[in-house]
């Protein structure tokens, strides 16, 4: 699924049709700044249907859902749209569902799995630009280490990219959004959280308790209090995804729990530089 964004952008038109306006306010997706302006019929009347003539493309029922939100075989939002050897805008690409209605990934890898993506929470907030050579994975990791802020994301691939051409298209991207930067990419400890394992020392996991028990542990006993703390810690993990209905077949890798770490046993990819 994914939300075309010829029709996100036309929730910004001054001109919308008065029957749009109305129906993406009823579903909250309805930008307060725009308005029906009192222009010229013939004016409202060429808007209107260019607007018919894009929903007909979509075979979207203007009174069914909250904006073009239609299955990829009927859009033409697919893998080739995103893959392009030269840099597409942010703002130009449409957004994708983090998970599909049976709660797994909606990246597929025969998308491209060579991509600079663009990670948005629930009010479609960017919170994270990253690059990776394998996508689909390094979106299941990022679900994992921060599941409230995975909702939606952008992608651009690449058939044969160079590290150059990457950094350059994330880079941009982040100049383009440097009115509202992503604060994974520009805080460091957010970005250590993004990219990383999850470090239940570092990442605001320890109760007051169990800090007290790893400074009273010597270095012997520490591996086992670590561990003990992890597996808390995953069980909280799985509950907020378990929230998100993800059926995703996630195995935490044991070895590091001794270490006070977290993070999938799935094939390792680094994030976001793994060109």
């Amino acid at each position: 699924m994914a939300f075309c964004s010829f029709c996100w952008r036309l929730q910004l038109h001054p001109v919308v049709p008065y029957r749009l306006h109305v129906h993406w306010k009823g579903h909250g997706y309805y930008n307060k700044n725009s308005t029906i302006s009192n222009v010229p019929t013939t004016t409202t009347t060429k808007i209107a249907r260019r607007v018919q003539t894009h929903i007909g493309n979509h075979s979207f029922n203007l009174f069914y859902t909250k904006a073009c939100f239609t299955n990829l075989s009927r859009t033409n939002h697919t893998t080739k749209s995103s893959e392009s050897k030269e840099n597409q805008p942010l703002e130009s690409l449409p957004y994708y569902p983090y998970l599909d209605e049976r709660g797994f990934l909606t990246f597929q890898d025969d998308w491209g799995k060579v991509s600079v993506y663009a990670i948005y929470d629930a009010k479609y907030r960017l919170q994270y630009i990253g690059v990776s050579r394998d996508t689909r994975t390094s979106l299941l990791l990022h679900l994992i280490r921060m599941p409230a802020l995975c909702y939606y994301f952008k992608f651009q691939s690449f058939s044969k990219p160079s590290r150059t051409i990457l950094n350059q298209v994330r880079e941009t991207w982040i100049k383009e959004m440097s009115d509202c930067p992503p604060i994974g990419n520009s805080d460091a400890t957010l970005q250590e959280r993004w990219e990383g394992p999850i470090d239940i020392r570092r990442h605001g996991w320890l109760t007051t308790e169990e800090q007290q028990s790893i400074q009273e542990t010597d270095e012997n006993n520490l591996p086992k209090i670590l561990k003990q703390i992890c597996r808390r810690v995953q069980k909280e993990i799985e509950k907020q995804l378990a929230e998100r209905n993800v059926q995703e077949v996630i195995r935490f890798d044991p070895k590091l729990k001794e270490k006070g770490l977290l993070d999938s046993q799935s094939k390792k990819v680094d994030v976001p530089d793994t060109i």
